[in-house]
């Protein structure tokens, strides 16, 4: 078989993949018989040294598949009489349970995104009253009072870096709260596909 006809048997087993997966396989096929003619087989004998289109076809499937095919999912029992029962009458303490573990995650995140608000708010503050005694600055000058201008000029230059700071600060606390919401949802995710 040449390398065209093999391609093309391959794409045609494979045509349940995606446009780009297709592709990949069958570059990396014709890459493959390529490198064989390259070290002096004929292109017949290059596409019998890669294998049967069958076992390309099989390898790309296994290669794109999601793990969950590859495993052997346990079938699920069927409860018992007494197991339901257990169940409804600990469904007090375990509902309870359940429910305080989801208002203390609730509550994290409250907390955390308050915090970050809380940043943002102060850094927000000091950068308007930096505006403001900025704007008092040029008004008590204006009225022939230096020394209080340059005092509340002063004023409104720290103000300005403290402003700066809390705003750094705000900026890592929002990503680390993001962080952290992505890291909640990652370990919902990765405890919901393992139950």
């Amino acid at each position: 078989m040449d390398k065209k006809s093999f391609l093309r048997e391959v794409e045609k087993g494979i045509s349940a993949l995606s446009e780009n997966e297709k592709e990949k396989s069958l570059a990396y096929y014709s890459e493959m018989i390529d490198d064989r003619i390259e070290d002096g087989m004929t292109e017949d004998e290059a596409v019998g040294a890669v294998g049967s289109v069958e076992e390309a076809v099989a390898q790309i499937i296994r290669d794109y598949s999601p793990v969950e095919t590859h495993v052997i999912k346990k079938e699920r029992r069927k409860l018992r009489g007494w197991e339901i029962a257990l169940i409804i009458i600990g469904s007090p303490l375990w509902a309870s349970l359940l429910i305080a573990a989801a208002a203390m995650v609730l509550a994290l995140y409250i907390v955390v995104f308050s915090v970050v608000v809380s940043l943002w708010a102060v850094a927000v503050s000091l950068a308007a009253s930096s505006l403001g005694c900025l704007f008092g600055a040029v008004f008590v000058l204006a009225n022939g009072v230096p020394a209080e201008a340059a005092l509340i000029f002063g004023a409104a230059l720290i103000c300005a870096g403290l402003a700066i700071l809390a705003a750094m600060l705000s900026v890592l606390a929002t990503r680390g709260a993001v962080s952290l919401v992505k890291l909640g949802i990652g370990l919902a995710k990765k405890r919901r596909h393992s139950a």
